[in-house]
């Protein structure tokens, strides 16, 4: 569910995506955290309220990044090529990498904030509000919509139509043979 409602969100005006790895990892894992801990039965309610969760946790986790980002942009911009092809090949190999450990670094601090915040929240909304957690339960009920309706938006032109068809007929056939 939370791939296919970022699968319809493109940046817009020069606005940033969420961050959908941080926003995964941190839904997917609080609803493991609460079923495992609690030992609640309703295993799609909890996995709902998780990705409401996930969703909120992908918003700060693009605000988290930011500033690393575009400081890891400017050191990348900064690259001025060597005098000799060997020492342009490995500073070019010492940006790539430091430039990939930064995000994954940032990535894994991110969900190390967000993961306890995210799966405390999911336990309260699931556990502990009884009556009032309602509200999660109208989520639950929506979410497959929310899903088909963020298909329909992303293969809304006629472009890409055909595309989100030949998926469909593939996923079919992959359906059909297994």
């Amino acid at each position: 569910a939370l791939q296919l409602v970022w699968f319809s969100i493109g940046a817009a005006r020069g606005t940033r995506r969420p961050n959908t790895v941080v926003g995964g990892i941190v839904g997917i894992a609080a609803a493991c955290l609460v079923l495992k801990h609690t030992g609640d039965t309703r295993t799609a309610f909890v996995v709902a309220t998780a990705v409401f969760c996930g969703l909120l946790a992908g918003e700060a986790g693009a605000v988290i990044s930011r500033g690393a980002g575009e400081l890891r942009e400017r050191w990348l911009v900064r690259f001025r090529l060597p005098d000799t092809p060997e020492a342009a090949a490995r500073d070019l190999a010492v940006r790539v990498v430091v430039s990939a450990l930064v995000v994954a670094v940032v990535n894994a601090l991110s969900v190390l904030v967000l993961l306890p915040i995210a799966a405390g929240l999911t336990d309260l909304l699931t556990g502990r509000l009884g009556a009032p957690a309602a509200g999660a339960g109208l989520w639950l009920a929506a979410l497959p919509a929310v899903a088909i309706v963020t298909i329909f938006a992303a293969f809304g032109n006629r472009a890409l139509g055909r595309y989100a068809a030949l998926g469909f007929l593939v996923a079919l056939a992959l359906v059909w043979l297994a």
